[in-house]
């Protein structure tokens, strides 16, 4: 799907309740978060191994509405998934009900966040092109710095 708005465009992988997502990966790494679509996105991510174990859930919000467009978030998973191998795999699937206001049940993904398990390696971000995005390749040190400035003079609570 080609989602914008005035600020912002995406392409996002729609996907349906009860599918099942792989992603390959280059080496052990735990997924520690997810970039989606908050207009079009509500439901649960699970282990396939352990469907009643919820990773991730994005419930119903302000954000979640027909009449938004886009709304990308980055969130991080309540509980991380730890994959040993060269290939991660996530079971996605709502449960409910939603209002006559409200999109669809779907996950509109944009990426994952992946943390390397084995080196002390830059966060990646796996998204639906050929190859994960690096980080330090994707933002400038420029931006870099102007964050590290901002967190530096106001930091979280």
């Amino acid at each position: 799907e080609h989602r914008e708005t005035k600020l912002a465009a995406a392409d996002l992988l729609r996907i349906t309740p009860d599918t099942q997502l792989e992603f390959p990966l280059d080496a052990p790494a735990e997924v520690i978060g997810m970039t989606y679509n908050a207009a079009r996105t509500i439901g649960k991510l699970s282990p396939p191994a352990a469907p009643g174990e919820t990773l991730m859930e994005v419930k119903a919000s302000g954000l979640f509405s027909k009449q938004r467009g886009l709304t990308l978030v980055t969130s991080p998973m309540t509980h991380p998934l730890s994959v040993q191998g060269d290939m991660a795999t996530l079971h996605y699937d709502f449960e409910g009900a939603v209002t006559d206001t409200q999109p669809s049940p779907a996950l509109e993904l944009s990426g994952f966040v992946l943390r390397s398990l084995e080196q002390s390696l830059p966060v990646h971000f796996c998204t639906h092109a050929s190859e994960p995005v690096i980080l330090e390749d994707s933002v400038s040190d420029t931006d870099l710095a102007g964050l590290a400035e901002v967190l530096a003079t106001s930091p979280a609570a």
